[in-house]
């Protein structure tokens, strides 16, 4: 049984070997790469605030870095920073969710990495304290391309014998 194991445990290494990133890695961050001209026809959608964070009434932000490539797909999303796995997971749906497939191809002749930060706050029924220009000035995660999502949360009462 010891050399099944031992075979086992072997292919498992070379498997973990094959499962490596797409050669992204060495690739430099290009700073604010979105806010340049020639992605100004990207549709860019905003990601749906976590039910989990607005029931808490939290406020919070992600910071994303991805590889763009030429054929204008999205590789190696990574999460630089998060305030929480929510508002991380809404973020990496709503990048996928992007229009890249609508953008003209060959934008871009190489791969290029870049980041992006989404800046989440909660707004409470009659109030008005997401201030998207304090979101994009704020400094709670890192990166100059912001996504400001703002969320609404409404006040429910509950009516004894109702």
């Amino acid at each position: 049984m010891k050399p099944h194991v031992l075979t086992f445990l072997g292919l498992l290494v070379l498997t973990g070997c094959n499962t490596t990133p797409t050669g992204h890695t060495e690739l430099p961050l290009t700073e604010a790469e979105l806010l340049t001209e020639k992605w100004q026809q990207l549709k860019r959608i905003e990601p749906l605030y976590p039910l989990e964070s607005a029931k808490a009434d939290k406020d919070g932000c992600v910071t994303l870095a991805y590889v763009i490539t030429p054929d204008n797909l999205i590789e190696d999303i990574q999460v630089l920073e998060a305030s929480n796995r929510y508002f991380a997971r809404e973020a990496k749906k709503a990048l996928s969710r992007w229009n890249w497939s609508q953008l003209k191809k060959g934008t871009i002749a190489n791969p290029v990495k870049t980041r992006t930060r989404f800046e989440f706050c909660i707004e409470k029924q009659g109030e008005k304290q997401c201030d998207i220009t304090a979101l994009v000035n704020s400094k709670s995660c890192s990166g100059t391309d912001v996504v400001p999502v703002v969320g609404k949360k409404t006040v429910t009462r509950t009516y004894p014998g109702k």
